[in-house]
């Protein structure tokens, strides 16, 4: 099994939907992002919660593509 990275205080909203990668829109105030904080091909846990949605969530294993994405 690989090692996963963890980073603490790591909170960043999202424009994507539906499935593939994510487009990363910045760190929320008092949070890092994930391109400043993880390094580029690491995997690590996330989650994903809807702000006005409750039901809509997911959680899964990412990776931060060598371009910083």
């Amino acid at each position: 099994m690989t090692d996963l990275f963890f980073a603490d205080l790591v909170r960043e909203r999202t424009s994507s939907t539906g499935t593939g990668p994510l487009t990363l829109d910045g760190a929320t105030p008092g949070h890092r992002g994930f391109a400043a904080t993880v390094p580029p091909g690491a995997s690590f846990h996330y989650g994903i919660a809807g702000v006005s949605d409750e039901a809509v969530w997911e959680i899964g294993v990412g990776t931060i593509l060598p371009d910083g994405r």
